[in-house]
C-alpha cells in the first residue's frame, strides 16, 4: 500500500499548482519519482552521464544530485 502512495509524498514540499518547493530543506527521490527502483539499464545510464559531467567539471564530485538541476535547466 506504501509504495503505491510514494508520488503523494510530495505534498510534503511540492506545490503542483507552481511548480515549486514550498518549504526548504530535503526531498527524498522516491517523493520526485514516485517508486524507490528504476531499471538497472536506465540506472546505469543514469550512473554513467554523472560521472561524465564530474569528469568534465559540471558536477562537484561531492554533489553529484546536481546532475538533476542541469536536467531540471537550473545549473549555471
Amino acid at each position: 500500500m506504501f509504495e503505491r502512495h510514494l508520488g503523494e509524498l510530495a505534498d510534503g514540499w511540492f506545490d503542483a499548482t507552481s511548480g515549486e518547493a514550498h518549504r526548504k530543506g530535503t526531498a527524498q527521490l522516491e517523493t520526485v519519482f514516485g517508486v524507490r527502483e528504476i531499471p538497472a539499464e536506465t540506472a546505469a545510464a543514469v550512473r554513467a552521464t554523472i560521472n561524465r559531467l564530474v569528469e568534465d567539471g559540471s558536477v562537484p564530485e561531492c554533489e553529484p544530485w546536481r546532475a538533476l538541476e542541469l536536467i531540471a535547466g537550473l545549473g549555471q
